[in-house]
């Protein structure tokens, strides 16, 4: 496994839009300090995967528990 990751790998590899990763990030979820920017990329290390999936797992949950309280 790759000791870092773009956060278009972490988008494909979660299926979701890459602004759901970075989101994460400006929201001080993962810290920017941990997450250099070398050569235009934001790089991610692989010991942040879990925290993302767990962020992006609440987020459509949240999101699917609006959509039934809209309806």
């Amino acid at each position: 496994m790759p000791e870092f990751f773009a956060v278009s790998d972490l988008a494909r590899r979660f299926n979701c839009p890459p602004r759901e990763i970075s989101d994460l990030l400006y929201g001080r979820v993962i810290p920017d300090s941990e997450c250099p920017v070398i050569g235009g990329w934001r790089l991610i290390p692989s010991k942040y995967i879990s925290v993302i999936a767990e962020k992006l797992a609440e987020r459509q949950r949240r999101r699917h528990s609006e959509e039934r309280t809209d309806a």
